[in-house]
């Protein structure tokens, strides 16, 4: 009996380390819109149409700004993200997120035009991924690492100094 008792304690301990173990590791996949967080995966259009998902650069460093036309912060920072883009873009996929649900999609790609944006501007017409990242105020930016997790997450304009010092953070391996 008491060799059957120190057996029912091991395998208990053990069952116990293991369920530890698994909670631990699902931890570490959290999927949220914040910081430490796998970004959630998103499928939105693009201007010409075609459906874009987030999950289409599963395993490359992302950066995702959510803006309007209407934002005069996003007006400010724009023109440092497309020199950003010309920096950075061979090595960072940029994705624009565009909150065409409270924009006007014609004023959007005026927007575009005038700003000289090259890189992929996605429209959330339902506001539906803008909600899934509580976005409370744009801009709104995330930096995503190749395992999809967000390194950074920036409220608010961002100054070019910012800018860098999240894209080089992004960089590093």
């Amino acid at each position: 009996m008491k060799r059957l008792g120190k057996i029912g304690v091991l395998v208990i301990v053990l069952v116990s380390l293991v369920s530890i173990g698994v909670a631990m590791g699902k931890q570490g996949l959290r999927v949220g819109p914040e910081q430490g967080y796998v970004a959630p995966n998103f499928t939105l259009a693009d201007f010409q149409g075609k459906r874009v998902s987030l999950s289409d650069f599963r395993g490359k460093l992302v950066f995702v700004n959510f803006w309007a036309s209407w934002c005069p912060p996003c007006k400010a920072e724009t023109p440092d993200l497309v020199k950003m883009y010309h920096r950075y873009g061979s090595r960072i996929s940029f994705i624009g997120v565009n909150l065409t649900g409270s924009d006007n999609a014609l004023n959007a790609q005026a927007f575009i035009k005038k700003m000289g944006i090259t890189y992929a501007v996605l429209m959330d017409t339902t506001l539906s991924v803008s909600q899934q990242y509580r976005v409370l105020g744009i801009p709104t930016s995330l930096f995503i690492n190749r395992q999809g997790v967000i390194v950074a997450r920036v409220t608010g304009p961002m100054s070019p100094t910012l800018m860098r010092h999240d894209f080089q953070r992004l960089l590093k391996p």
